[in-house]
């Protein structure tokens, strides 16, 4: 259904081995997996593939078969020209680096890209009512307070929103305790991850 919407005509992967890259585990996915057991995952800022393909490889290792949708714009943040400056020469062939990182992992019929900005896509996904189980946040660290709240249109009831880069980046953790405090609300923790659960 959301493949046919967002790709009317079709979406095929690109592989170049030549592409792939070493991706770590992402901490705390195994765990998060095991215990929520998501069947629908949106990623909000996925980069290279390395959550992607960790919650892929988890869900398949849970017997669960899971789509992940995975939204990002592939040109890289404002900080990869202030902060990140080593990550500017991979922007050019990022989006290839993680299709290839995709199909090496086996993991095609599982995630699928969207090339677009996370407030474009939150909103085209509230127009055609797409509801997730999970959403992950790893995207823009100036919006992180925007996109949560944009996020509860579009998260099933009980569903889950995993905040990355609380624990290192002061200006995520502002803007989380900001909106947990507004919503009446407690965050959980998994490894470096925080939970934030929709009641």
């Amino acid at each position: 259904m959301i493949e046919k919407i967002l790709y009317p005509q079709g979406f095929r992967y690109k592989f170049n081995k030549d592409l792939v890259t070493e991706l770590e585990p992402e901490q705390g996915i195994k765990e998060i997996v095991k215990h929520f057991k998501p069947g629908s995952i949106l990623e909000l800022g996925s980069w290279l593939g390395k959550s992607a393909v960790s919650f892929g490889k988890e869900s398949l290792a849970n017997n669960i078969d899971a789509k992940i949708l995975c939204v990002d714009t592939w040109l890289g943040s404002h900080e990869y020209w202030t902060t990140y400056i080593e990550r500017q020469k991979l922007v050019a062939e990022s989006f290839d680096i993680f299709c290839s990182n995709i199909v090496y992992n086996g993991l095609e019929s599982n995630v699928l890209p969207f090339r677009q900005t996370t407030k474009n896509a939150i909103n085209i996904f509230k127009h055609y009512n797409f509801k997730f189980d999970l959403v992950y946040w790893d995207s823009d660290h100036s919006s992180v307070l925007q996109d949560l709240l944009m996020c509860e249109d579009i998260l099933q009831d009980h569903g889950i929103v995993v905040v990355d880069d609380y624990f290192q980046h002061e200006l995520v953790k502002q803007q989380v305790d900001s909106y947990l405090l507004d919503k009446e609300t407690k965050k959980e923790s998994i490894d470096d991850k925080i939970i934030i659960r929709k009641y």
